[in-house]
């Protein structure tokens, strides 16, 4: 699950560039999108042309549902089926699903074995899923956006996941000293697995409907796949 501490800082891009990634190691991934409000990441994938549900497709789900099923009617691209937000392709007037519909579709795609990717804005914790392997925090290192991380752990820590999703730190923008670091590490108590570096190729990718991932994401999702991987093997 990938949150970003602050807005504008690319979590979503992450969180996408995590699930090519994946793919990449295990042949598929699924990538959610719960910024439900939002204009959906199929959009950021370069995928908003493609047909297949989205969100609004899952709103009369109740209970458990075939997670091949609802994989294989996902719009796909780059080994990834994307679960995303925005409207209905199908019925443009559906409405948002419900907590409870949402919990029963995430919890059988977790349950059916695939490697999943959460989307998780930090305005919406309250769709945390009860079983979460990593809890990846993204956070800029300027003054503000630490008080913001600060902020969105605090949160995390009073939630109901708080004491059992492993929390991971990734940092964007200017690269920051191995100092800052340490101290980063030391007073939030949060481990830091990687930093995104700034690449003009990230956004003109994007532009031209590219899914997100290369080099400029290394410094995560490839500390993030070894650790899918040791688990895997373990």
């Amino acid at each position: 699950m990938v949150t970003g501490a602050s807005g504008g800082l690319g979590a979503s891009t992450l969180a996408a560039a995590v699930a090519a990634e994946f793919a990449g190691q295990a042949g598929t991934g699924v990538l959610v999108d719960l910024d439900l409000d939002g204009g959906g990441l199929d959009v950021t994938c370069g995928v908003e042309h493609l047909p297949g549900r989205r969100w609004p497709d899952f709103a009369g789900v109740r209970g458990a549902v075939d997670a091949d099923r609802v994989i294989a009617g996902l719009p796909q691209r780059a080994g990834c089926a994307l679960l995303a937000a925005g409207p209905s392709r199908r019925q443009p007037s559906a409405p948002v699903p419900g907590p409870g519909a949402i919990a029963d579709v995430l919890g059988s795609l977790i349950a059916g074995g695939r490697r999943v990717v959460i989307d998780l804005p930090r305005w919406r914790l309250d769709l945390v899923p009860d079983v979460v392997d990593a809890w990846l925090v993204m956070s800029g290192t300027r003054t503000r956006e630490l008080a913001d991380l600060d902020a969105l752990l605090e949160r995390i820590a009073a939630g109901p996941a708080g004491a059992t999703a492993p929390l991971l730190l990734a940092t964007a923008g200017p690269a920051p000293s191995a100092a800052l670091i340490a101290a980063i590490e030391a007073h939030t108590g949060v481990a830091h697995l990687g930093q995104v570096q700034r690449s003009p190729a990230v956004p003109t990718a994007q532009e031209r409907g590219e899914w997100p991932g290369g080099r400029a994401f290394r410094g995560v999702t490839g500390p993030l796949s070894d650790r899918a991987w040791r688990r895997g093997a373990a």
